[in-house]
């Protein structure tokens, strides 16, 4: 009988241990709130004119209860270029407690449209999610830039991140602010051969939770170019962009938000674009209008003939 006890006690110890190792290998999904992170205004570096008509919130965000941490290695990618498996929001796995965990795919914020060929082997792959900072809570949320390329550019030679309006050794809520140098298009142009970027994420953590907050600049911009037409935003031209965050989204047992631990901060580089005018019918008559009344300035009214 104790030989048979003995047995079971084995057989549920080793049972608990592929248990709690199992239990790493699927990251628990949080539900989030984009509108916890918001894009408030777009200025240029030589003017403090805000460029947005509205505000945005974040378009969509992912979250992860239980999280050992998302930075394991996952916030530190080289090349730091974008390659698939590269980096968190690239679809990098970590191993916790011996099991491969991965959290993203690569593909959550984008289409497979979006995909690009960084490896040069003939198939976009690729998600192009590039490292920017990371801001650690034990730093007073300094950014720490990450280096970009095999020459290891520092990313702090062309871009700051800041945190403002919080206590920093508990901030669950403020602003940030992303300015960018006026060289920043010239020398990731240099780096990379592209120079645009139409994707900002957020990753704040707290506690053993995290979630990632998106910002489709593609689409806001748009948004932007239909409220008003002559809008001056482009992707060829260095900004100074800020908005809000807060922690909401990640609360303690008592239902609070908690102080931020640590932000991440990624942009998704992709090929040279410009922003999409909302297609109009009266832009289009009144293009066509123009075009048919210089025809008959040009030609009929001076009785000259085809």
């Amino acid at each position: 009988m104790i030989k048979f006890i003995n047995t079971l006690w084995i057989v549920c110890f080793v049972m608990s241990l592929i248990a709690s190792k199992g239990s790493y290998a699927a990251p628990i999904s949080l539900t989030c709130n984009a509108s916890n992170v918001s894009l408030t205004s777009i200025t240029t570096l030589t003017s403090s004119d805000n460029l947005l008509i509205n505000n945005y919130d974040a378009q969509s965000c992912i979250g992860f209860v239980k999280a050992n941490d998302d930075q394991k290695g996952l916030s530190s990618p080289s090349p730091n270029i974008g390659e698939l498996n590269d980096g968190l929001l690239n679809g990098q796995t970590v191993k916790i407690k011996g099991k491969d965990v991965q959290y993203f795919t690569g593909n959550e914020f984008i289409t497979p449209a979006q995909l690009l060929d960084l490896d040069n082997d003939g198939t976009a792959t690729d998600p192009g999610w590039i490292h920017l900072a990371n801001l650690n809570a034990d730093d007073d949320l300094e950014a720490e830039y990450s280096s970009l390329g095999p020459d290891k550019l520092n990313i702090g030679d062309l871009l700051s991140f800041d945190i403002s309006g919080c206590n920093t050794s508990d901030c669950s809520s403020g602003m940030w602010t992303l300015t960018t140098t006026e060289n920043i298009i010239e020398v990731v142009q240099s780096v990379l051969g592209r120079a645009t970027f139409d994707h900002l994420a957020l990753s704040i953590k707290a506690s053993t939770s995290f979630v990632v907050y998106e910002l489709d600049f593609a689409n806001i911009f748009t948004a932007e170019i239909a409220s008003n037409a002559q809008s001056s935003l482009d992707f060829s031209t260095p900004y100074i962009l800020s908005g809000t965050f807060n922690t909401h989204d990640l609360i303690n047992g008592g239902g609070n938000p908690v102080g931020v631990s640590h932000m991440n901060v990624w942009a998704r580089d992709p090929v040279a674009q410009t922003p999409q005018p909302v297609n109009s019918p009266s832009v289009w008559f009144l293009f066509l209008s123009t075009i048919i009344w210089m025809l008959y300035r040009r030609y009929c009214n001076n009785d000259n003939s085809l």
